[in-house]
């Protein structure tokens, strides 16, 4: 038996932002098919502390869905959340730190609830005597001060931090944590990441975990319903030969997405162009044609804002020759080396002064 876990739905209603419920139906119908019969979602399962709960408890009490049991961890977002805002037996909210075990044989799961001004460490110390290393999971909603060097760009500030000291202190066989938004395992670390893109800057597959507390293993399953925003940014030399190139590159990028015919009718993609161009409406067309139907946002265009208009072939050739040397280019720390794209920009700023 398994233990799906997600986070951070943030629902609010289906007029608003129907992606996100397909989302959460989409996780239900496929607990079905694997006979997974409980679901824990690690927080911030509402945006904006709701009272509106109904459209939400419409899903789970149907008829489809009412064999399964969710278990609700208060995030930073709907904190206030309580047993009493729901009327469904099947719901269970879990509003303080609390150790339960879900599965017969199974490990015990520490569940802590969103605390302002608290870390996870806090939580943990008061249950020192009841844990032994690894044979206990922790499930929160918080950051995790070792792992993530991208953090969720819309909640500046750090929130009920898990360390790498209470990592070792007390040892959990796993780590689930809401909050970032973004899908990471690392140091027996894990976030489920939101299963609907938010924002988009939360680029990729969207997922939920399956979790066997019995076996401590693990499986990262795709959400087959709902968008899937993804970004990409190119650099334009004014060669004879740049469409051909240019081309061939949107044609691998796409191929490393390793998307389905199905994911691939879900995206929705923002392309930025840069560099020069000997005619700008010839590259659009390409870019389109390239591209072969895949959705452009925000304005179903490739943004060429920063493509300049440049028909001189010498300098064409000086920068075609600059970025083919950075290529060969040896750097002894590694960690010192500039993005690819900034080394490009830098390169056209010098020619071409843009």
């Amino acid at each position: 038996m398994t233990i799906a876990i997600t986070a951070d739905l943030h629902l609010t209603s289906r007029a608003e932002h129907p992606q996100r419920f397909a989302a959460l139906e989409d996780i239900l119908f496929q607990m079905l098919a694997c006979d997974t019969q409980t679901l824990v979602i690690a927080g911030d399962l509402f945006d904006e502390n709701r009272r509106d709960f109904h459209e939400f408890e419409e899903i789970i009490g149907r008829q489809d869905f009412r064999s399964l049991n969710v278990v609700i961890i208060p995030g930073n977002h709907d904190a206030n959340l309580k047993q009493s805002s729901f009327s469904l037996p099947q719901l269970l909210i879990i509003d303080q730190p609390e150790l339960v075990w879900l599965e017969k044989n199974g490990l015990p799961l520490l569940i802590l609830p969103y605390s302002s001004g608290a870390s996870a460490g806090d939580h943990l110390a008061a249950f020192r005597e009841k844990l032994t290393p690894l044979e206990f999971v922790l499930v929160g909603h918080g950051d995790y001060l070792s792992g993530i060097l991208a953090p969720n760009p819309l909640e500046r500030g750090v929130y009920m931090p898990l360390s790498r000291k209470d990592l070792e202190s007390y040892q959990p066989a796993r780590a689930f944590l809401g909050h970032t938004h973004l899908p990471f395992e690392i140091n027996r670390v894990v976030s489920p990441g939101s299963p609907a893109a938010i924002d988009p800057t939360e680029t990729g597959r969207r997922s939920f975990l399956l979790f066997d507390s019995i076996t401590n293993s693990l499986e990262r399953r795709s959400i087959h319903k709902g968008l899937i925003y993804m970004q990409e940014k190119f650099i334009v030399v004014p060669t004879d030969d740049n469409f051909t190139n240019l081309q061939s590159d949107l044609r691998q990028r796409v191929d490393a997405w390793k998307f389905s015919e199905n994911e691939l009718d879900r995206v929705l993609l923002k392309v930025n162009f840069s560099g020069c161009s000997q005619d700008r409406a010839a590259l659009r067309q390409k870019i389109l044609q390239e591209l072969n139907g895949i959705k452009l946002y925000p304005d179903g265009e490739p943004d060429l804002s920063d493509v300049l208009s440049e028909g001189d072939p010498a300098m064409a050739a000086a920068a075609s020759l600059a970025l083919q040397k950075i290529d060969s280019l040896l750097f002894s720390n590694t960690s010192a080396k500039p993005d690819l794209s900034e080394i490009q920009r830098a390169v056209f700023h010098l020619i071409y002064g843009a």
